[in-house]
């Protein structure tokens, strides 16, 4: 009965710092314009998680939410300017007829396609290493390309996350937190198959 019950506890204590951890995010989020740190601050707590079984849970986020708020800020507002960038130019595409519209169209989703990739990397990086900001995105970019089957994989776990919340939408009481776990978990086999030869990875 003790085994059944320290296994309850701890699936029960697992869900709980699910859900402390995605309201921090979204309650960090809420500016929009700091939903680069929240996201780094959340896959940091999720490492450590991971790593150091630590389930301090609002106390690893501020820390590093602080730690993490140059970087994430600036990579946070490009994503987000892109995304300005995309939704307009592609607003303005469905009101041409004319033959411009698949030419203009082609080198937006292909630049659009690599932001993609950058994304689904550059925050785990922030999260696992101490980086220049330069390094930062190269690196990114290296391992979207290099291990290209992961970075499908992460592209359908967003695609499934964003599916969920349509159609479940009380599942955003853990969605983000949830979605945080697995691709941290899918971005840390890659850093396990680079190896150590990054020197400055976070403790």
């Amino acid at each position: 009965m003790n085994i059944i019950d320290s296994k309850f506890y701890g699936l029960v204590e697992k869900f709980a710092n699910l859900l402390i951890l995605n309201a921090l995010w979204l309650i960090c989020s809420l500016p929009i314009l700091t939903i680069g740190p929240a996201t780094s601050a959340m896959l940091s707590v999720v490492r450590q998680w991971k790593l150091h079984e630590d389930t301090s849970s609002v106390r690893n986020f501020f820390r590093y939410f602080k730690e993490n708020f140059r970087y994430s800020f600036i990579i946070g507002l490009f994503f987000l300017g892109y995304s300005v960038i995309l939704f307009f130019n592609l607003f303005y595409l469905n009101q041409d007829q004319s033959g411009l519209k698949i030419i203009m169209l082609i080198p937006l989703l292909v630049i659009t396609f690599f932001i993609l990739c950058l994304s689904a990397y550059i925050f785990p990086i922030i999260s696992h290493y101490k980086l220049s900001f330069k390094k930062t995105i190269q690196n990114a970019f290296f391992m979207s390309i290099y291990y290209f089957p992961t970075t499908i994989l992460l592209f359908l776990l967003f695609f499934l996350l964003a599916m969920l919340v349509k159609y479940v939408p009380i599942l955003l009481l853990v969605i983000f937190s949830s979605g945080g776990l697995i691709q941290f978990s899918l971005c840390y086999r890659v850093f396990e198959k680079i190896g150590a030869s990054y020197e400055e990875v976070n403790i």
